[in-house]
């Protein structure tokens, strides 16, 4: 992919009862940044805070190499349980999260799994209906 380069600054100004208020230019963050596809992650060279995640965020001056979740495939976010059973015949299998249809397929008899959910953003127990 292609470096983006990002720069986020501010000046202010301000005029109240005849005086003016003038601040100077403050930059906050100067660098470039790119998709690192080995790990799914991003790689970041310049003046930056970092996010915060682990410890209280700080500014660096440097690089950073981490991973990115809004690369990975819904399969691969959060936790997606497996889902077996028996058909006793043609069946269709319905799974259901708080009231929500999220997941139907077609099933012949006999033991089926289903290890393809996705992690729909909700929390709740899941119901199975074998119909």
């Amino acid at each position: 992919g292609n470096w983006a380069f990002r720069h986020f600054g501010s000046k202010s100004w301000s005029q109240s009862e005849g005086q003016s208020y003038n601040t100077p230019y403050q930059t906050y963050e100067t660098y470039v940044q790119r998709d690192f596809a080995p790990i799914r992650g991003l790689v970041t060279l310049g003046d930056f805070y970092t996010s915060g995640q682990v410890v209280e965020g700080f500014a660096l001056r440097g690089i950073d190499i981490s991973s990115d979740d809004r690369m990975l495939s819904p399969s691969q976010l959060g936790f997606a349980p497996r889902v077996q059973g028996i058909a006793n015949s043609n069946a269709v299998v319905s799974i259901y999260q708080n009231g929500n249809i999220i997941y139907q397929t077609n099933v012949t008899p006999g033991p089926f799994v289903i290890d393809d959910l996705y992690s729909s953003g909700y929390n709740g127990d899941l119901t199975v209906e074998i119909l």
